[in-house]
């Protein structure tokens, strides 16, 4: 699932030569599926993906289960628990789903497993639903 409309984005941008490329696919639940491989450059320490790229993943993740779900909104807040370290070279699989949504007011999970099923970080957080414009 990649829209045109967000063709800049950082995470999934079709026009942006920098963005991760994420690529989602959607189950018929509304939980939506991508993987991503980390080069050298998205390390922190040595052969560790940084910290901050795996908080995009899970963000990009959970937008997209709320996209999905009918709605454009915003991260008012999200909270992320690191579980063990996501090697660079490695493919990991992120997943991001809706728990709740009551008004504008949705809850979202993500987590970031590696191919063996391993979960290296789950995040939650709640999105803000916008009025289009």
């Amino acid at each position: 699932m990649r829209d045109k409309d967000y063709s800049g984005c950082f995470a999934c941008g079709l026009d942006n030569p920098r963005s991760l490329g994420l690529e989602f696919v959607t189950d018929s639940d509304g939980t939506v599926t991508a993987s991503w491989t980390g080069a050298e450059w998205y390390q922190g320490y040595p052969g560790i993906v940084h910290g901050g790229i795996l908080c995009t993943l899970l963000d990009e993740g959970m937008a997209k289960a709320v996209q999905e779900s009918g709605a454009i909104g915003v991260t008012a807040k999200m909270e992320v628990r690191f579980r063990k370290p996501a090697s660079t070279g490695v493919e990991l699989i992120v997943t991001g789903w809706i728990e709740d949504r009551r008004g504008k007011r949705i809850k979202a999970r993500g987590e970031i497993k590696d191919k063996k099923g391993q979960l290296l970080a789950e995040g939650k957080a709640l999105f803000i639903a916008r009025d289009e414009t």
